[in-house]
């Protein structure tokens, strides 16, 4: 609740300590983050503002290294200027930093919304963090919220919404601490209870005033480990991991530590899938190397291929493509055949066939344990992943295990440049080509046989790849529909309301002799109509 009303109230209150400070300087390195550097002569301050959508906030710091590269000046216009007092707007998360000239805005209502604004006394927006070109010559006015009293609300309303939403602004939390104090079912309703209206309404002010007047303010975990800011103890957080003097401390250790948790998570997610996928492949090829009885097989064939030859008669004779050949005992095969060869040149074809493979069952002999080792190495990874707690842990982890990341991640860094990508949900990730010959090179080099292949149908555009994790899977519909969006996107009809996409396994899709790049025929198809959508990355 780092930006609940009761939390930004009580951090405006120790931010007066900021009156009388110059504004040096602002800037951006961050993305949704922005630092105010303060000075008096005699101690500095540095304000940080994080619209982050999930742990954004506001909070001091004593001290701040400004990054040489990628950090933008900003707010150049009130450089310079003393701030002259810090207030809150009544009823609204939006705390007001007053210079001679200018009023800075921090609006924290989350997500997209929060901003800074800087406006002239009249209301005038005259810069702004975020959607500069859209605010700039507009109007900054603070809309009054239409909030009602307790008294005001019906009796059948739910307990918590009313609690939530009427003028006492407690939220979620708080509104469920006073419903376990007053032992009430959060979802009831005042026809459910025998509690009064009056005597809610009392003990929610009473509540209101204790969080107000709090001198202790807490980070609190729940048995999900659900960590939350509060000023007061909670019932539905019984653990206390943290206890501050200080709101700014208690703000600024939950939105850095929430931080380092977001890193940290981003970290194993990327991490994690690139081990597995690496584990999966070399166990693939290592089913393939035992498999000792499809490599005798394919040994016994091209014998019997070479030994039938022998009986034909004209060995200099080209035949084709196949020939049927008698043996001993009548039976009949056929052998297929390199129609640009002899019968001779097929058959010393395939003794150089036996010969290699004998070599290449050496070379296998050899491959199996140096495989089993990597597949030995990366299991002790992914244990040792799972004990990691923390971005130190994590950094040891990619220091120790570099050699098996790396290789892994460069390749991935390939198919990234080649190829527009897109994780989907679950694992699932879509390729789109860039252009003609990209298309050609995604989808008849890239694609397995059994992955998603996709086009727009009737209109030009990418050909896109959903990759499959095994030969027999099927994506759900979910997935087929995000993918089948964003190739739509990627055609010339994604200016069209709905676009028929056709798509397919790929070993169904064949590119005729000496058509033009990017030209397929398909022999197999379904279609889906659908909308074309912008992906949210690219």
């Amino acid at each position: 609740m780092i930006r609940h009303y009761y939390t930004l109230v009580k951090l405006t209150e120790e931010l007066q300590l900021l009156k009388g400070f110059r504004i040096i300087e602002c800037f951006t390195q961050e993305k949704n983050s922005l630092v105010m550097f303060l000075y008096d002569d005699y101690k500095e301050y540095y304000l940080c503002f994080s619209g982050d959508s999930k742990i954004g906030g506001l909070y001091i710091r004593d001290d701040f290294s400004r990054a040489r590269k990628n950090s933008l000046s900003m707010f150049e216009n009130i450089s310079g200027r003393i701030i002259k007092d810090i207030m809150i707007v009544d009823n609204e998360r939006i705390i007001q930093i007053i210079l001679d000239d200018y009023i800075v805005n921090i609006i924290l209502f989350g997500g997209s919304k929060s901003n800074i604004i800087i406006t002239d006394y009249k209301g005038d927006i005259v810069d702004s963090f975020k959607n500069k070109k859209k605010l700039s010559k507009e109007k900054f006015t603070v809309h009054n919220s239409d909030l009602k009293s307790i008294d005001e609300f019906q009796s059948d309303s739910e307990i918590l919404r009313l609690l939530s939403d009427c003028d006492l602004l407690l939220g979620k939390y708080y509104s469920l601490e006073l419903c376990k104090r007053l032992n009430i079912n959060s979802k009831s309703t005042f026809n459910d209870i025998q509690t009064k209206k009056d005597e809610i309404k009392s003990k929610a002010l009473e509540l209101k005033y204790e969080c107000l007047n709090s001198k202790v303010y807490y980070i609190l975990e729940n048995e999900n480990e659900e960590k939350i800011l509060s000023l007061i103890r909670l019932s539905s957080h019984s653990r206390i991991l943290k206890e501050f003097n200080k709101i700014n401390d208690a703000v600024r250790f939950k939105i850095i530590s929430s931080f380092k948790e977001t890193s940290f998570t981003t970290e194993i997610k990327k991490i994690k899938p690139i081990l597995e996928k690496q584990k999966l492949k070399l166990e693939k090829s290592l089913e393939q190397l035992f498999d000792t009885e499809k490599f005798n097989e394919r040994i016994e064939k091209y014998k019997t291929w070479a030994g039938s030859l022998q009986s034909l008669g004209n060995m200099k004779e080209r035949v084709g493509n196949t020939v049927d050949v008698i043996l001993w005992d009548e039976s009949k095969i056929t052998v297929p055949l390199n129609p640009k060869f002899t019968i001779r040149e097929n058959i010393d074809t395939y003794y150089q066939k036996i010969k290699d493979s004998k070599e290449e069952e050496k070379i296998r002999l050899k491959r199996i344990p140096i495989i089993k080792n990597k597949i030995d190495n990366i299991k002790s990874a992914l244990i040792k992943l799972d004990l990691c707690a923390n971005l130190k842990d994590i950094e040891i982890f990619k220091i120790e295990y570099r050699n098996i990341l790396k290789s892994t991640m460069d390749e991935l860094q390939k198919l990234d440049d080649r190829f527009r990508n897109f994780e989907l949900a679950d694992g699932y990730v879509l390729y789109v080509g860039k252009n003609a010959a990209n298309n050609d090179e995604l989808t008849m080099h890239f694609a397995k046989p059994n992955d998603i292949w996709l086009h727009a149908r009737g209109a030009g555009g990418s050909h896109c790849v959903l990759k499959l994790k095994s030969k027999d899977e099927k994506p759900p519909k979910q997935i087929l529909q995000k993918a089948a969006e964003i190739t739509a996107y990627y055609s010339q009809a994604r200016k069209g309301k709905f676009v028929p996409v056709a798509y397919t396994q790929k070993k169904y899709v064949h590119k005729p002799k000496g058509a033009e790049p990017g030209a397929v025929i398909i022999s197999k198809e379904q279609v889906i109509m659908v909308e074309p959508k912008i992906p949210s990355a690219d």
